[in-house]
């Protein structure tokens, strides 16, 4: 059971110029995906991406709310839930992406596409719900601590059995599609494509495994308060995730001449 005063005495030590740092990083990837929005006209993905970005922003005020104000209560909710939302949009990114390259380059028909798809985005949408309310219950009255970590818990390991059953999808379909995935004549930046999809789901694997460690251990185990821990496997994992997701931002994919060659269907979703 935690207390008021167990907020009070969090000792969260962080390093003030590093987290700034991540701030202005992903602030700019904002910025970034935002002018692609203008230049490309399409908003689905960039509406998961930008979101994403605005969530990594807030979780990363919120480190410095509960290391250097005293705040600490609200500057949880913000670190927990906005971290939160930035690696599941970050997941939603993911599979937008996978699933257009799987409606133009795979055997499946659209609507087998669409349909898991629309499941994945439901089961991350229903984890997102369970941690935040987690999140909430967890920062409130003594007797919901337990409670809320349990629920934040089950949202979080929800998101990573989805992802590790979809990474599973995903080989299947590119290795029984491989020689469509990637035309002999494409581009150097299109023929990675496929390649930073899944170097993106093998970062955000990484991240929600340690987030399921550390959401089972509560906010107050030694875990959650590693600073080197959290560097590696959460910020440097987001950080690489929403640099590739950015470079290979989807609403620049389906402009690109390699693209427009082998997909005559408008951007997915």
């Amino acid at each position: 059971m935690v207390s008021q005063a167990d907020f009070d005495n969090i000792d969260l030590h962080i390093t003030f110029g590093v987290t700034i740092f991540w701030i202005v990083f992903f602030g700019i990837l904002l910025l970034a995906n935002a002018k692609v929005v203008l230049i490309t006209k399409r908003s689905h993905y960039a509406f998961c991406i930008n979101f994403a970005m605005v969530g990594e922003v807030v979780g990363y005020i919120g480190r410095i709310f509960v290391s250097k104000t005293d705040n600490k209560q609200t500057g949880y909710i913000m670190n927990a839930v906005g971290l939160n939302v930035g690696a599941s949009y970050m997941l939603v990114c993911i599979y937008v992406a996978s699933f257009g390259l799987f409606r133009s380059r795979s055997n499946k028909s659209p609507r087998h596409n669409t349909i898991l798809l629309i499941n994945l985005i439901l089961f991350n949408l229903t984890a997102v719900i369970l941690f935040s309310v987690g999140a909430g219950l967890e920062a409130g009255s003594n007797s919901s601590y337990n409670t809320g970590k349990n629920l934040a818990l089950a949202g979080t390991i929800i998101q990573l059995a989805v992802l590790v059953a979809f990474v599973l999808y995903w080989i299947f379909v590119y290795s029984t599609n491989v020689s469509t995935f990637i035309p002999p004549s494409a581009s150097a930046y299109f023929k990675y494509y496929p390649v930073a999809l899944t170097f993106a789901m093998a970062c955000m694997l990484v991240r929600f495994s340690y987030k399921v460690a550390t959401q089972s251990q509560g906010f107050f185990s030694k875990i959650a308060f590693d600073e080197v821990d959290f560097s590696m496997m959460d910020s440097l994992m987001s950080a690489l995730t929403a640099l590739v997701l950015s470079i290979w931002n989807q609403s620049l994919v389906n402009r690109s001449a390699d693209f427009e060659k082998t997909a005559s269907d408008p951007e997915f979703l």
